[in-house]
């Protein structure tokens, strides 16, 4: 992030006579910090319940945004916003933007393709892989102090990530629209973060940068995994999804079949060689939903030996 060309930058505060302030003083402390992608997690894995019973689509979210998912759902499933309804439910929270948007997506795209009510439970390994990460950071700070060890001036320099999907029920930046190739033609600017402005500082420049995304580090995640729109039937199919006849009644989650932590990764491998496969046959960029009667969804799993 250090060494990449910004994207973007914000107009830069200067106030005071820096360099002055610098070259008279007494002491000067120097810090280079980096804040990493975190995860905005819950305490809990995504979760959403969707039923498109009576010709309305009802969405039943721990989401945070409940208005903006009404309106996101209507608009990526193309039906008009008066027959999506969101119920707030409790459920685990978190900080910033969460998977619970991104599970509300796909449990009501899944229950439009099979007509019938839909559970979407995503594990905690995916809560883990795929959530929505917190911009990363990377900050230069430089005080000057003058004999008594009152700080004459502060030199601030911060970078950020960009924030390239981050929003909040976007129906195209959402997870399942990425998988679906989705593209916004300009993603998000961001922003970084200003110091506090706590105490008095007579003399301040600050510099706020933004880099792009993905940065320069070369071919290797290219080559570790495919492109987002060909793993889109891996991610729904990691899910447990519950085909229920409805919301109250009995679920039978299909599971993976492994409980350690082998088995799970020896299956993800067999169905992204699985999704490519299909990639390969030209049908690797759908997702498929089988909505027969009596017959189980394609989003159901199948026990493997």
């Amino acid at each position: 992030m250090r060494s990449t060309t910004p994207t973007s930058s914000q107009t830069p505060i200067n106030i005071g006579n820096v360099d002055g302030a610098f070259a008279s003083a007494a002491k000067i402390d120097r810090s280079r910090l980096r804040d990493a992608l975190p995860g905005h997690n819950s305490i809990g894995p995504a979760h959403a319940v969707a039923d498109p019973s009576n010709g309305q689509m009802t969405i039943y979210s721990n989401d945070m945004k409940s208005y903006g998912m009404r309106n996101g759902v209507a608009t990526f499933l193309g039906i008009p916003r008066e027959q999506v309804r969101v119920m707030w439910m409790e459920g685990p929270q978190g900080y910033g933007r969460t998977a619970a948007d991104d599970a509300g997506f796909e449990a009501a795209y899944i229950a439009k393709e099979l007509g019938r009510p839909v559970r979407m439970q995503w594990m905690r390994d995916e809560e883990q892989a795929w959530d929505t990460k917190g911009p990363a950071f990377t900050f230069r700070i430089r005080g000057a102090l003058d004999a008594q060890g009152h700080m004459t001036a502060l030199d601030y320099a911060a970078r950020s990530a960009d924030y390239n999907h981050l929003g909040y029920n976007e129906p195209d930046t959402v997870l399942i629209a990425q998988l679906f190739g989705q593209r916004r033609d300009k993603p998000a600017a961001g922003s970084s973060a200003f110091p506090n402005d706590m105490y008095e500082i007579p003399n301040r420049r600050t510099l706020l940068e933004v880099v792009g995304l993905p940065l320069a580090l070369g071919n290797a995640v290219a080559h570790r995994q495919p492109a987002r729109s060909e793993r889109a039937a891996v991610h729904l199919r990691g899910r447990v999804v519950h085909r229920r006849d409805g919301i109250r009644g009995e679920s039978r989650p299909a599971r993976v079949p492994s409980a350690d932590a082998d088995g799970r990764h020896r299956r993800r491998r067999r169905l992204q060689a699985r999704a490519l496969d299909r990639g390969a046959q030209g049908r690797g960029r759908q997702i498929r939903v089988a909505a027969a009667a009596g017959a189980e969804p394609e989003s159901r799993h199948r026990r493997h030996p």
